[in-house]
């Protein structure tokens, strides 16, 4: 059954599942592997390794020198985004940041508003704070911000 199945169309389809492994798995390693397999799948079909061992000499010569020559450098760019971050934009580390009020807020209700690092903000306080005011983030829970006038 196996030996009317093109080895082109097998080394593909080899690497297509190698590509959506990755997808699941940690380590950013199959993706090389499949690459490879696509590889040695173009030289099958193009004619130029009719014999197997030239193909598993392809493929596991295309995963390596793809997996050392470029794994690190897309490491660094695939995480450039999380590991940047800059630390006043911290979700966790907001108390004390400073924010502008843009509606009103009343104590007991939560239709005051800030703006905070450029995004608005359902903002509560313990007094009234009029709309334009500086303030202090005292808190977070969820998506409201509990702030205080700031003190200067």
């Amino acid at each position: 059954m196996l030996q009317n199945i093109p080895a082109e169309l097998v080394w593909f389809i080899l690497g297509l599942v190698l590509l959506l492994l990755e997808i699941a798995t940690p380590g950013f390693i199959l993706a090389f592997f499949g690459l490879g397999a696509w590889a040695t799948s173009l030289a099958t079909f193009l004619g130029a390794t009719p014999r197997i061992d030239l193909q598993i000499l392809i493929f596991l010569a295309v995963s390596i020198f793809t997996l050392v020559l470029f794994r690190k450098k897309a490491l660094r760019s695939r995480g450039r985004v999380a590991t940047k971050q800059h630390e006043a934009h911290n979700m966790d580390t907001m108390a004390g940041s400073l924010a502008t009020v843009t509606e009103d807020i009343q104590p007991g209700s939560r239709s005051g508003r800030v703006e905070l690092f450029g995004t608005s903000w359902q903002a509560i306080s313990d007094e009234p704070i009029k709309k334009g005011n500086a303030v202090e983030i005292v808190s977070r829970d969820n998506l409201i911000l509990k702030v205080k006038i700031r003190e200067k």
